[in-house]
This record gives C-alpha cells, structure tokens and sequence, in this order.
C-alpha cells in the first residue's frame, strides 16, 4: 500500500460530524463491547464530563482555531479528527515519510488549488504545532 493509500484510508476513517459529543464517540467505541464495558465507559465519561466540560485540552485550542480560520476544506471534520490527522502526520514525519510525500498523498490530480494551499496549511500547522523537531 503506498503512501497515498495509507493518508486516503486514514483520512476516511476519521470522525467528520463536528456535532458529535463525547458520549456518542466513547458508546460507540464500547458497542461491540460486554455491557460492563459500556456501563465502565459511561462511568468514565460522566466523570471526564464533569470535569473537563467535553472540551479539547487547552493546548489543542490554538491548532485547532487556527486550523478552522484558515483551512475551510477541514470544516466538516471533528476537533479531535484534527487532531488525530495532525498526530498521523507528526508519526508518519517520525517514521521518515517527507513532507512532501505527505503532501502529494493528500492532494488528488482535480483538487482546486485552494484546497492545495489548505492541505499545506495543515501540515505545516500540525507539524509545529504538535512536533516542531519534524519540521522539514
């Protein structure tokens, strides 16, 4: 599977639905759980709730702003998606894959070139952002 496999197939398994809440992502990781596991994964999560509000940590918010400003493509997907895609691309950085590699996987031959500058903005975020000693 090359490089542009591996980003494509990662990129559809991310959650798009920015509506969704942590409930809905911590049941339906417990679905094909027992019922002790989804009644252990509510008891966490209703004590995560309440404690963190179901907000990102603190030091995701400004990736995750300046993600939303300025790469609208990304709109649909969920903040933890984005976070998730910009953990991908620092392992995949750590693991010798260039940025330009990565780059090329995202970018299709009928993306606008909008949407090329918008993926570009992404990595280069994500990379700072997330792990600067990757940096091309």
């Amino acid at each position: 599977m090359g490089i542009e496999d591996e980003l494509h197939k990662h990129l559809q398994a991310l959650t798009r639905d920015r509506t969704a809440n942590c409930t809905g992502h911590l049941l339906r990781a417990a679905s094909n759980g027992s019922a002790r596991a989804i009644k252990v994964a509510i008891g966490i999560l209703t004590v995560a709730s309440l404690l963190t509000g179901c907000s990102s940590p603190p030091p995701d918010k400004p990736f995750i702003e300046d993600v939303r400003a300025n790469a609208s493509f990304f709109s649909t997907y969920s903040d933890e998606s984005l976070i998730e895609l910009a953990h991908y691309i620092c392992e995949m950085r750590r693991d010798g894959v260039s940025y330009g590699e990565i780059r090329n996987g995202l970018i299709k031959p009928d993306d606008t070139p909008e949407f090329e500058v918008q993926v570009a903005f992404v990595l280069a975020r994500s990379i700072s952002h997330y792990c600067p000693d990757q940096a091309p």
